[in-house]
């Protein structure tokens, strides 16, 4: 860590305009007029216990110089910077150091730390410098664990940066000899369902691919709230681990820049800034606004999270969220075998050892198959999906979680359009037309069935209709239907033309449905990008589908 290092070191002794350092016993000033300032004194509590530096967006931290490889922000909550030397001023000198001198070295600090070059910081889970994965335990003696192709070890110390906010918790140490299938004790879930969700959980330990939303279904009291807590547990405990549905774009980002995995409980429907916003959080969100206390700074907030979430049926999901899911069906859970929470609970916090312990188990080998491993025909998510195929080689097919995963487009693409009145219009309309149906968006408009009553999310216009058939044609064509957008070949006269074909119903009755992936063929080649190393920054943006 090269950042900042220089500065820490060499620069104590540069406080009021390069004048010598404040003599530490506290007997003259700079310019020697007597007893140090509360500046001085806090200056040199903050060169003395810590190295400054920052992130590539340019947000300043301290490392501390002996301890856990743990970064404080210079500004923020009770584990901030400026809460520590103001902790450490009043211990040392038994007065409280005033609100403008703190400032005042904040704003120094600060200018120290854009002198240096930037370093990353990374939350829970991180690759290391040789590739292997770094997970933080979250405990206050900073130790980690280390993943690699050939083990998994608990380590003393990063060799990475980490940052911890409110939402980050202690996940136990994990323990050797567990046995992965020791989960279903836990989770009512079905054989398939089962080592999908296992898949999910070992994907969530590898930061840079994009992770489908984990969607727990099932009826009533079906234990989907405490399911959601527990997996979320498994990976990333802290406080709060449930959280509610956000209210706006503000606090989506807050909740879920703070911690890895993002859990939200009881959905029971989906506003559109919402649903466009987890879209954004499997493929990497970004947000800018000012800064406090600035008019012209920027802020900037980027992440890409594991997120799950549970209460929603699939008819109310829009169709570019539903192409990103990854369902899990919770079986109902017979009352004779019902435990209550606190039972649960406290035989889940003895077994959470071991099964960390055999989620690592099962990463080790999947991090040794990936770069081997190239499905020859790739679904959705392409990067979870290697992840899937290499699970599956490393199982020995004992599960074909690739093929479940690959089965679950159509399906879920089903419950999309079933529950949209627009779609079904649609479907309705070429169920009755002999061809294919062309034409603009207002044509469209006129000649589409219209239910009784009209639904309040019918669009409105013409360009309600466009973007209403740019969202669900990924779901219309996954059923079978032909969907052709605009594009400049297909202008008359400056419209734009739609053109839609139904599936052909006679060819679909003499045709046997096409195989499922099963035991899916690999190539042992070179892999250009393979996930067991960090990729290229330049092809960091290329895990998922774009957003209209």
């Amino acid at each position: 860590m090269s950042g900042g290092t220089e500065a820490a070191t060499t620069g104590a002794g540069e406080w009021g305009g390069g004048t010598a350092a404040p003599d530490p016993g506290g007997s003259k000033g700079p310019h020697g007029e007597g007893k140090q300032s509360q500046q001085d004194r806090l200056m040199a509590i903050a060169l003395e216990r810590f190295r400054i530096s920052r992130t590539p967006k340019g947000d300043a931290f301290a490392v501390p110089a002996k301890g856990p490889n743990v970064v404080r922000m210079l500004r923020g909550g009770g584990d901030s910077l400026r809460a520590e030397l103001a902790d450490a001023h009043s211990r040392k000198y038994g007065k409280a150091a005033s609100s403008v001198a703190l400032a005042d070295v904040m704003l120094t600090l600060q200018g120290r730390a854009m002198s240096g070059e930037p370093e990353a910081v990374e939350l829970r889970t991180a690759r290391g410098p040789a590739g292997e994965i770094v997970l933080d335990l979250g405990c206050t003696r900073g130790r980690v664990v280390v993943v690699r192709p050939d083990g998994w070890s608990i380590e003393a110390s990063s060799s990475v940066l980490f940052r911890r906010t409110e939402l980050i918790g202690e996940l136990p140490a994990p323990e050797r000899g567990g046995d992965i299938e020791e989960l279903r004790r836990f989770l009512n879930v079905g054989q398939e369902d089962f080592w999908l969700f296992v898949g999910w959980c070992v994907a969530a330990f590898i930061p840079e691919i994009a992770h489908p939303v984990l969607l727990l279904t099932g009826e009533q009291a079906t234990g989907k709230s405490t399911a959601a807590k527990l997996i979320a547990n498994l990976i990333d405990p802290g406080p709060a681990r449930l959280c509610c549905p956000p209210r706006d774009p503000d606090q989506w980002t807050v909740a879920a820049s703070g911690r890895w995995v993002v859990a939200l409980d009881n959905l029971s429907q989906i506003p559109e800034w919402l649903s466009d916003a987890l879209c954004r959080g499997v493929t990497g969100d970004g947000r800018v606004t000012r800064k406090l206390y600035s008019d012209g700074d920027l802020h900037v907030v980027e992440f890409r999270r594991p997120i799950l979430i549970n209460g929603i049926d699939l008819p109310a999901l829009r169709g570019d969220l539903g192409s990103r899911l990854l369902k899990i069906e919770l079986e109902r859970i017979d009352p004779t075998k019902r435990l209550s929470e606190d039972a649960l609970m406290r035989g889940y916090d003895l077994a959470r050892p071991r099964m960390v312990g055999a989620l690592l188990d099962l990463l080790v080998k999947v991090l040794a198959w990936l770069p081997e491993v190239r499905p020859i025909e790739m679904p959705r998510l392409a990067d979870f999906s290697r992840v899937l195929a290499a699970m599956d080689e490393a199982l020995e097919h004992k599960c074909n979680t690739l093929q479940r995963f690959s089965g679950q487009e159509s399906e879920i693409a089903r419950d999309v359009v079933e529950g949209d009145a627009f779609a079904e219009s649609i479907m309705a309309m070429m169920g009755e037309l002999i061809g294919p149906w062309e034409g603009t968006a207002k044509r469209l408009q006129e000649e589409l069935p219209k239910p009784t009553p009209i639904p309040p999310s019918w669009p409105k216009n013409a360009k309600g209709i466009a973007g209403r058939i740019r969202r669900l044609a990924p779901s219309l064509i996954r059923l079978g239907y032909q969907v052709v957008l605009p594009s400049e070949a297909t202008r008359i006269n400056g419209e734009r033309l739609y053109r839609i074909a139904a599936p052909d119903k006679a060819a679909a009755a003499n045709t046997p449905p096409p195989p499922r992936i099963s035991n899916v063929p690999t190539v042992r080649a070179e892999d250009p990008f393979p996930l067991s190393a960090p990729p290229p920054a330049e092809h960091l943006d290329g895990e998922g589908e774009a957003i209209d």
